[in-house]
């Protein structure tokens, strides 16, 4: 068996913090099957581009253990998904509060300014503990 890498299975993509909230959201809502039958239903693209960018982000937080029970994997150029019981878990309900809440992305945003860096799952809660701080 070869164990070169297939080109297919690997691709492109930027973090975007808005398809990482639709994303949180559709598992919030428990409508995690529907968001991977139908990716073109939450953005644009072809059903190919659709699935990089969904499947790419829901990597992402699993990454940063913003959700389980769910596995992706691209295989011979398609992706491949495993749902045992899809759910955000608590970082993943902490994080999505911060990602709604207009006080904590004001402060996020201002920080990331300031600091010439991009807006992160760690600068979300630090931004939430600085407005804590601060009461």
């Amino acid at each position: 068996m070869n164990n070169l890498f297939n080109v297919r299975d690997f691709f492109v993509m930027k973090r975007d913090l808005k398809v990482l909230e639709l994303i949180l959201t559709q598992f919030e809502n428990d409508n995690s099957a529907y968001l991977l039958e139908n990716p073109q239903t939450f953005v644009e693209g072809s059903l190919s581009e659709a699935d990089d960018i969904i499947c790419g982000h829901i990597l992402l937080a699993l990454d940063a253990q913003l959700i389980g029970g769910i596995e992706v994997r691209k295989l011979n150029g398609s992706w491949r998904r495993t749902e045992t019981f899809p759910r955000l878990t608590m970082q993943g309900h902490d994080f999505l509060a911060s990602l709604r809440s207009k006080t904590i992305m004001s402060e996020a945003t201002k920080i990331a300014k300031e600091l010439c860096i991009p807006i992160s799952v760690e600068l979300l809660k630090e931004a939430a503990k600085k407005l804590i701080a601060a009461d």
